[in-house]
């Protein structure tokens, strides 16, 4: 099952194919990431370290990049899970950050974009066939 805040489970629902915690636990908590920068391709890889900013689960996480993102600085993100009153959730990725390359905003945009919907789409789906075993029990 997809598990937002454990890092290790983010290979079987998300683009992510390896994910391993360096150092804390929650808030503080540092992660790395590495993801193919095409879908089916084992070459070429974007190996990425972020820590967990925001800590509120099961609602809302938010997190910096400390490295492996070429040409951005200043990358936050925060993640709200939101109830929908039909059922469901809304899924709310908001993303802020700085190219270093004059220029490159728009590659970068389409680029995360295209990532964060992927990601997004692979934790709903177990949520969606299992809502109880996705369920946070902390």
């Amino acid at each position: 099952m997809g598990d937002p805040d454990r890092a290790t489970t983010w290979t079987a629902w998300s683009p992510v194919d390896r994910a391993q915690v360096e150092s804390g636990h929650e808030l503080g908590e540092v992660r790395r990431f590495r993801v193919p920068l095409v879908a089916g391709l084992s070459w070429p890889r974007l190996t990425s370290r972020e820590r967990t900013t925001i800590y509120e689960l099961p609602r809302r996480w938010g997190y910096e990049m400390l490295s492996g993102v070429p040409g951005v600085t200043d990358y936050a993100a925060e993640v709200n899970l939101i109830p929908m009153q039909a059922g469901g959730t809304d899924i709310r990725w908001r993303v802020s950050l700085r190219p270093s390359v004059t220029g490159t905003g728009g590659a970068l945009r389409w680029m995360l974009q295209r990532l964060y919907a992927d990601t997004a789409t692979g934790l709903a789906r177990p949520a969606e066939a299992d809502p109880r075993g996705f369920a946070h029990d902390r």
